[in-house]
C-alpha cells in the first residue's frame, strides 16, 4: 500500500494474475532448507520459480512487446527483491527433529544462513541489484512458542517472552547479518540490505502502550486459555479439546493486539512494523533508503 501497489499476484496463480508490479513467490510454511515440513516449496524451489518466471517474461516481451500485465525487462535489475523466510526452519528443528535450542543453533541455523546467501547469489546472477533480506522476529514472544515448546518458569523476561527462544533468534540474526556483510563485499555493485524487524517488534512487547496495544503475548484469535492459543485448534477452525467442541474465533478489537493467531502479527502490528521499516532506521547498511527510490504513500 505504501508503494502504491495492489497485492502482488502469486506466481502459481494461473487465472486473473497481473504481474505488472511484480510477483509473489512466497509459500505458507516454506523453509529455507530443502525439506518437506509444512509446505514442499522451499527457498530453492522459489528461486527456481523466479528464474523460470523471468525467462518467460523476457520471451513474451521479445515475442509481443511490453505487456501491461507483465513487469518490464528492466525490473529484474532495478526492482526490489525481498526475502522473508527462515522462521519455519526453527520450528522444523524443534518439532520434527526434536532438537534442543543449542542443537538448533549449531546444526540448523548456519545452514539456513548459507541457504539464504545462496538465494541472494542466485538472484544476483539473474541480474537483481537490490535485495532486501528480513531477519526473524521475536519468536519467544508468540503464543505458539510459549504454549507448544517447553521452558522453565525462570525463562521469561519482564515482558512475558521466552529468553532462550528469543536468544536463538538473535543468534541467527547476528550470523545472517554477518553473512550479508560478506556478500556486500563480494558483490559491491549490488545493494544487499539486512532488515532488522526483531527490534521493531520486540518493542511492541516492551512498550505496548506506545503503539496503542493492550494485549501482547495473548492472541486475538483463538480458543481461550492463558494465551488464547491451542495448537490443536487454531484460528478459524473447530475441534475437540478435553471432550468439548470449541471454535477458535477472533476477538472484537484486533487493533489492540500484537498477535493475531499466536503465530502471525495483527494488521495493526504489521502496519506499524512497515512504517518503521520505511522510516529507514532499521537497515544495514544504514544509508540504504526506500524513500529515495520509491514514491511512498502514507499508511
Amino acid at each position: 500500500k505504501a508503494l502504491g501497489f495492489p497485492f502482488l499476484s502469486p506466481y502459481l496463480q494461473s487465472v486473473a494474475s497481473n504481474f505488472g508490479h511484480g510477483a509473489n513467490f512466497a509459500a505458507a510454511g516454506a523453509t529455507v532448507r530443502d525439506i518437506s515440513f509444512i509446505a514442499p516449496i522451499s527457498l530453492t524451489v522459489q528461486i527456481n520459480q523466479y528464474k523460470i518466471f523471468k525467462q518467460q517474461v523476457l520471451d513474451s516481451i521479445q515475442a509481443h512487446g511490453p505487456l501491461s500485465y507483465l513487469p518490464i525487462a528492466e525490473a529484474f535489475k532495478t526492482g526490489m527483491h525481498i526475502l522473508e523466510i527462515g522462521g519455519n526452519d526453527f520450528s522444523f528443528g524443534y518439532m520434527n527433529l526434536k532438537l534442543n535450542i543449542t542443537e538448533v543453533k549449531r546444526l540448523i541455523l548456519p545452514r539456513v544462513v548459507r541457504g539464504i546467501a545462496g538465494a541472494v547469489q542466485g538472484l544476483y546472477s539473474e541480474g537483481a541489484r537490490t535485495i532486501l533480506v528480513k531477519d526473524v522476529g521475536p519468536q519467544g514472544c508468540q503464543a505458539f512458542w510459549l504454549t507448544y515448546f517447553p521452558h522453565s518458569s525462570d525463562d521469561f523476561d519482564e515482558h512475558g517472552c521466552s529468553v532462550s527462544y528469543n536468544e536463538a533468534v538473535r543468534f541467527y540474526n547476528r550470523i545472517l547479518k554477518a553473512q550479508l556483510a560478506i556478500l556486500r563485499k563480494q558483490l559491491p555493485d549490488a545493494a544487499i540490505v539486512y532488515v532488522n524487524t526483531y527490534d521493531i517488534v520486540y518493542d511492541f512487547f516492551a512498550n505496548p502502550s506506545k503503539y496503542g496495544f493492550e494485549f501482547t503475548t495473548t492472541a486475538c484469535c483463538g480458543v481461550g486459555g492463558k494465551y488464547n492459543y491451542n495448537y490443536a485448534v487454531q484460528c478459524g477452525f473447530k475441534g475437540l479439546i478435553k471432550g468439548q467442541n470449541v471454535s477458535a474465533v477472533s476477538c472484537s478489537n484486533p487493533a489492540s493486539y500484537v498477535s493475531w493467531d499466536g503465530v502471525h502479527w495483527t494488521d495493526e502490528a504489521n502496519k506499524i512494523l512497515t512504517q518503521q521499516i520505511l522510516s529507514g532506521n532499521f537497515f544495514e547498511p544504514a544509508d540504504f533508503s526506500i524513500a529515495s527510490r520509491c514514491d511512498l504513500q502514507p499508511l
